[in-house]
């Protein structure tokens, strides 16, 4: 009986740190470490994209030239941008972060701001990325050789 109260609790606080970071995006504050708040501030601040940020911490990826998308996209192929938009339905509102991902739905920001996907100036659906990347297809080939 106790084995079974036990998995029982184990199994629903399981259930609700995974509802949870599946709603919030993001673990409690208290969770993450002084060393990984300031990775991650490097991480952002090393991304040349601060001219894109908009009031609502996203970014403008209609406005962002091709060096700013294959950053942002972490220096990937276009086939590889191509595969991670595959988690997508075309159809998908997604709006850009600065720690490089791309919210659907809501999060709560570390100021406590929410951002919504949805009504975000930013907005863009996984279609219109790709057709974005597609349109700057020569430049993002001429990136990737570069690099190698």
């Amino acid at each position: 009986m106790k084995r079974k109260l036990l998995f029982t609790v184990f199994v629903l606080s399981t259930i609700i740190l995974i509802v949870y970071k599946m709603t919030f995006n993001t673990l409690p504050a208290s969770s993450v470490s002084a060393d990984e708040k300031q990775l991650n501030s490097k991480k952002v601040s090393s991304v040349p994209l601060s001219k894109n940020v908009s009031q609502d911490k996203t970014l403008s990826l209609k406005e962002m030239t091709a060096e700013e998308l294959y950053n942002f996209f972490e220096r990937m192929d276009l086939e590889g941008m191509m595969k991670q938009l595959e988690l997508y339905d075309d159809s998908d509102v997604v709006v850009a972060l600065s720690d490089r991902t791309l919210l659907k739905g809501e999060a709560l920001a570390e100021d406590g701001q929410i951002i919504r996907s949805e009504t975000s100036i930013n907005r863009i659906t996984i279609k219109e990325i790709k057709q974005l990347l597609l349109s700057h297809q020569k430049e993002l080939e001429a990136l990737v050789e570069k690099e190698f």
